[in-house]
């Protein structure tokens, strides 16, 4: 269905003492955020004399032209007149005006101005809110990041944080619920029911109603009860800095106290403490004290690394809280371990995997997937949309969002497997303008399947897609369910010596083919050779400690733990 696009133009005439017209500047509304009939205004200011039919040309960018030749402006004055256009198609259309004066002749042309068409009837959104712990007598509390459930008329769920946009107006009924995983991590019950959406206000694409949830907890506790709400945290190489922000929250009916932080971070990391309570830092570990005195906190650490720290370098948090009177009895909700990443100058279209290459076939492993995502053309992305194909091995129903640095619509197809990331809005800017601005990404966790078969593999492979852009297709993660076998192991196929070693490990094969993989005890690679390896491995280079070394061929996939003794 054609749609017509508002765009407003606001044109300034100078040089008014030549009497010609010349445009300075445009401003343009999209009309993704409204749903009003659409036009475009045009507005000259005219210098001291008459122009008389100064020939006009709007270039809508879809090979049809405006041209407008009839139009009388007075000396000193400043007309407008409107003008509408109907866009057949979605897509983006690049608009240019020509303004040629009468009075002598002088071509004035403005610069390409991009706009983004979304189809008719997507304008609409919807705000939630949450009220929370009246039975406690607390009102008014709104700083949950709650989740909502938005369900359509043919079933399908949309799960969101925050706000969302870009709805079908005409696609009613909708319905509006707390997601119910939400509600159980926070210890709250929805009081009031859910809402059904019938229809949008045509002209403003909301809702006629408010949208307020009330919550209450489940159960009423007077004895404090803290919890890690949040935990997220990204480094930037060039700035050598690294920020870490951490949510605390009391979420009982208590009055708030001081609770001890303790953090284990990496390594190459030195944290910043002259603004913190009695800071001890011990190896890679610090603690302080922190005075709760409300039953929300938000907490922005700040930690120095190393300029030289490669992009995608993952940053590993764990941290607890301790209520230090003494008087909580649930500290189930007290610790959090998350990853961040490190951002630095290269292209980090990526998808990584927080489990190393081989995963325990005995354990229901849970997977943590992040997506990066970075705007290099040199416009505004104004909306990324990314799709996940997940792999049928994993279990769908333990999806759940743990990250992610813009707002994000998330829908899960139960049938195909596939999963979209929406960013509407996104304005993403270009990497040239802005380095941090350019760069987004979503973090989610998901299970794979119980009881799956040994070998059993699990790749996933992720397609990015700005405004409407081909998919940029990430690199593919790959996890497998592997036994480990860590005796010295001797088959038809390789075998290994000396085992323990100091620096070299001889490596007999049959195959012409092989790839070697040497990992630490934890999964992380220290050393990859893909094809055709058979021969001596130096290992020179490796600190002294236990490793699995993955050898695979055509014919073969084991894993051997060595010894590097020196």
């Amino acid at each position: 269905m054609k749609k017509t696009v508002l765009i407003t133009f606001l044109v300034i005439l100078s040089n008014l003492n030549f009497g010609y017209t010349q445009i300075t500047e445009i401003s343009l509304t999209d009309s993704i955020n409204t749903c009003t009939n659409s036009y475009i205004s045009l507005c000259f200011s005219v210098g001291q004399n008459d122009d008389i039919n100064p020939l006009i040309t709007v270039d809508w960018g879809d090979q049809t032209n405006t041209i407008i030749n009839d139009q009388t402006f007075s000396g000193n004055d400043n007309p407008c007149f409107q003008l509408s256009h109907d866009y057949p198609d979605v897509g983006q259309y690049s608009i240019q005006v020509t303004v040629i004066s009468s009075v002598n002749a002088e071509i004035i042309e403005t610069d390409p101005i991009l706009i983004s068409y979304f189809g008719y009837g997507n304008c609409g959104r919807i705000n939630p809110w949450v009220i929370q712990n009246v039975n406690c007598g607390v009102n008014g509390n709104s700083e949950y990041n709650a989740i909502y459930d938005l369900i359509k008329q043919n079933g399908e769920v949309i799960t969101f944080t925050g706000s969302i946009e870009g709805l079908n107006i005409y696609d009613t009924p909708y319905t509006l619920k707390l997601n119910d995983y939400w509600l159980i991590q926070n210890n709250l019950s929805q009081i009031n029911n859910s809402f059904v959406i019938e229809e949008f206000n045509p002209n403003f694409g909301t809702p006629g109603n408010l949208l307020s949830f009330y919550v209450e907890t489940l159960n009423n506790i007077f004895e404090p009860d803290y919890k890690i709400t949040k935990g997220y945290s990204v480094g930037f190489s060039p700035m050598e800095l690294v920020n870490l922000w951490l949510n605390f929250e009391n979420i009982s009916c208590s009055q708030t106290g001081m609770v001890n932080v303790l953090i284990d971070y990496p390594a190459f990391l030195v944290p910043f403490t002259e603004e913190l309570i009695n800071p001890i830092i011990n190896g890679n570990t610090l603690s302080f004290y922190l005075d709760l005195q409300n039953s929300y906190y938000s907490s922005d650490l700040t930690f120095f690394m190393p300029g030289t720290i490669q992009a995608g370098t993952e940053l590993n948090f764990f941290t607890s809280i301790t209520d230090v009177s003494g008087a909580e009895l649930n500290t189930i909700n007290n610790a959090i371990n998350f990853t961040g990443i490190v951002y630095n100058s290269y292209d980090p279209n990526q998808k990584t995997v927080n489990r190393g290459q081989n995963i325990n076939p005995n354990q229901q492993e849970e997977l943590i997937y992040t997506i990066d995502f970075q705007n290099e053309g040199n416009y505004p992305a104004l909306n990324v949309r990314l799709l996940d194909t997940l792999s049928s091995n994993l279990d769908l129903s333990t999806f759940r969002v743990l990250n992610q640095k813009h707002n994000v619509v998330t829908n899960l197809n139960a049938n195909t497997g596939i999963l979209e990331f929406k960013f509407p809005n996104i304005n993403l800017a270009p990497k040239e303008q802005d380095e941090e601005g350019s760069k987004g990404f979503v973090t989610y966790a998901i299970k794979e399947k119980a009881n799956l078969p040994i070998n059993s593999e699990i790749e996933n492979t992720a397609y990015i897609y700005f405004d409407f852009n081909p998919a940029i297709i990430t690199n593919t993660t790959y996890n497998i369910n592997s036994l480990l076998n860590v005796s010295e192991l001797q088959n038809d196929h390789f075998h290994i010596y000396p085992n323990p070693t100091q620096n070299n490990l001889h490596i007999e094969s049959k195959s012409s083919s092989n790839e070697l993989i040497l990992m630490d005890l934890n999964g992380k690679i220290i050393l990859q050779q893909k094809s055709d390896f058979k021969g001596v491995l130096n290992l020179s280079a490796v600190e002294n400690g236990v490793y699995y070394l993955h050898l695979r061929n055509e014919n073969s996939n084991s894993i051997q733990k060595i010894i590097i003794n020196k």
